[in-house]
């Protein structure tokens, strides 16, 4: 019975902490998501808000992270950065980073878009290469962190695999701003480079994980519960038979 639950010492010592611990791991899980779900949000805010000119003066990599601009200015086709990337169909092929003059003198990185590793030289695709004063819109982003599985850049081999500006600029020779314009996708001739590659994939799995958490939780003490019951059930079955013995020894008397 229920009245008669006896927590025993050992199994309480483990098991309370163990959910005590998961339950608290939830909850942390739930904030994480209320975090993230805000982060999204401002990210996506930040890309659909209106587009506005590369800000003058000094730049800030933070607040300019996936804001929405607007660039005028030459490329220097000559200066080509080929970042390994994959298109949206998986394949294997490069993002073209073109640095741009800006019509103030600035220099700025631009991530024209995604080529088939066939394309990866630009005279393989000259009708792509913008000549003159050109004006286009992009998101910027700031500079990516190497990853822990990430080669290092080659710049030798003008071979990269993260996007770093101040180290890109300093291959190149040149003094850029600490972001990349990611180009939006637009009409070229030739299509290639293809623009459009901002990726807004930001993992997002803490209900999940608040589900697992809560619910291991409940499992737990779910177990615990019905082994104590189980066990003073089979205690009270163990005394039964003595008690009828007695019984039926009196009753002989």
């Amino acid at each position: 019975m229920i009245g008669k639950f006896k927590p025993q010492f050992w199994p309480t010592v483990f098991t309370v902490p163990a959910i005590v611990i998961m339950i608290g791991l939830g909850i942390w899980q739930v904030q994480r998501l209320m975090w993230k779900n805000a982060l999204i949000a401002e990210i996506t805010a930040k890309v659909e808000a209106p587009v506005v000119d590369m800000p003058k003066g000094e730049i800030d990599p933070e607040a300019l992270n996936y804001r929405h601009l607007r660039l005028t200015g030459v490329f220097d086709h000559d200066k080509e950065i080929y970042l390994v990337a994959h298109s949206l169909r998986g394949n294997l092929g490069y993002h073209i980073l073109t640095p741009m003059r800006l019509t103030d003198g600035r220099w700025v990185i631009v991530n024209r878009g995604w080529v088939p590793q066939n394309l990866r030289d630009g005279a393989s695709r000259p009708q792509g290469q913008l000549k003159g004063v050109v004006t286009l819109t992009g998101v910027a982003r700031k500079a990516q962190k190497q990853g822990w599985m990430v080669p290092d850049n080659d710049p030798a081999k003008n071979t990269w695999f993260y996007v770093d500006p101040r180290q890109i600029g300093a291959a190149l020779g040149i003094d850029v701003l600490p972001v990349v314009v990611v180009a939006d996708k637009a009409d070229i001739p030739g299509i290639y480079p293809l623009g459009g590659q901002v990726r807004i994939t930001i993992p997002n799995n803490h209900l999940s994980y608040a589900i697992t958490w809560f619910s291991l939780a409940l499992v737990l003490a779910a177990i615990y519960v019905i082994w104590h019951l189980r066990r003073e059930e089979e205690g009270r079955k163990d005394t039964t038979p003595h008690n009828d013995a007695e019984k039926d020894g009196k009753a002989g008397q």
